[in-house]
């Protein structure tokens, strides 16, 4: 552009959530907490285990403190991270996902570690865990398995609803 004005850079994004308990149900209207760098925010989700916050262009991570129980009120905390993932057939892709769904623990490393595109044992045993929980066989080409987790991680269905 000459002599015109540039375009404003954001100074947020918006990062949204879904939080499922270990049965896939959502986890309705709980208290949290989430710690972003200097920024700090306080939200609920939704009857449908939703949660949007702003959150800043850095860091790419934080602490998200859930508060559930009830009558034996306790809370967990989960670090969350952005990172932009490549497309789900590539190693940094799928691990993305898995790890979003739940089934790869990345081990506390950096978004640019954690997501390489080396596809090791840990790799391995989350996408057997992944096949296994939506009903794929050994037999299944891996494509099936890839394109359930694009769908089960790109929308809102859910890992266990197909």
């Amino acid at each position: 552009m000459s002599g015109g004005k540039q375009p404003a850079v954001p100074k947020t994004r918006q990062l949204d959530l879904r939080l499922l308990d270990i049965n896939g149900a959502p986890i309705a209207n709980a208290d949290c907490e989430l710690f972003w760098g200097s920024e700090f925010g306080i939200s609920r989700t939704t009857e449908s285990g939703n949660l949007s916050f702003e959150v800043p262009l850095a860091p790419d991570d934080g602490d998200l403190v859930v508060k559930l129980g009830g009558d034996k009120p306790f809370s967990i905390t989960l670090n969350v991270f952005i990172s932009k993932y490549g497309d789900a057939t590539t190693g940094p892709g799928m691990k993305a996902r898995l790890s979003n769904l739940g089934y790869l623990f990345l081990g506390g490393n950096p978004p640019d570690q954690a997501l390489d595109s080396k596809l090791d044992d840990s790799f391995q045993r989350a996408m057997a865990r992944f096949r296994r929980a939506n009903h794929f066989d050994l037999n299944t080409p891996s494509a099936a398995a890839t394109e359930r987790m694009t769908d089960a991680h790109d929308t809102p269905t859910g890992p266990l609803t197909k």
